[in-house]
């Protein structure tokens, strides 16, 4: 996954980062470090089907 990318809400650029979240599948929780880019300049949070596939992946393993 790229660290940087352009913003599609503005013209800024966007940061990778993650955070440990409960994702729920088939109706049993799991905790997985979720990836999501975060825009520095309108701070508007956001994933990419990359970030959702890496994500899901995790999930699928356990």
């Amino acid at each position: 996954m790229k660290t940087k990318i352009e913003c599609p809400y503005c013209d800024g650029t966007a940061v990778l980062n993650s955070e440990f979240r409960e994702i729920t599948c088939k109706k049993e929780s799991f905790p997985v470090k979720a990836y999501y880019y975060q825009c520095e300049k309108c701070r508007e949070e956001f994933t990419t089907t990359e970030t959702d596939t890496y994500t899901m992946e995790q999930v699928y393993d356990l």
